[in-house]
């Protein structure tokens, strides 16, 4: 009864909105910027009460300006991650230049995700380079 949503491993960063099952997620930059996604729905996960993996859902968003909804629909993964393990977004980024060099001047849409954004949210410690 006495411990603070932290150490409940509550993520601040989720804000539910209204009485609603949506929340508004705050993606964080490195350099202090934010980013925030409203879902609309739940697209897979959701089994939280599982301990023993990474605790992933996929949600449908929009992004969120000015508090006002955009029109621009994405998919936002959310999981627990090992600290020493390199971001998700940041392989996909370096996977999907390395695709586009090999294939430079073709106009076909790429099978791969687009990464617009990724990010941490760390309880204890302010960045991934205080875990180390």
């Amino acid at each position: 009864m006495t411990a603070t949503s932290q150490q409940y491993g509550l993520d601040s960063t989720m804000k539910r909105v209204g009485h609603s099952q949506r929340y508004d997620i705050a993606v964080h930059y490195p350099d202090g910027a934010t980013r925030t996604f409203r879902t609309l729905e739940l697209l897979a996960g959701g089994n939280s009460g599982v301990m023993h993996c990474s605790g992933t859902r996929v949600w449908k968003v929009v992004e969120m300006e000015d508090e006002a909804e955009t029109r621009r629909t994405m998919a936002l993964k959310d999981s627990w991650v090992d600290p020493q393990q390199e971001p998700e977004g940041a392989i996909y980024e370096r996977f999907y230049f390395d695709k586009m060099a090999v294939k430079q001047g073709n106009t076909t849409p790429s099978p791969f995700l687009t990464v617009v954004c990724h990010g941490d949210v760390y309880m204890d410690h302010p960045t991934r380079e205080a875990l180390d």
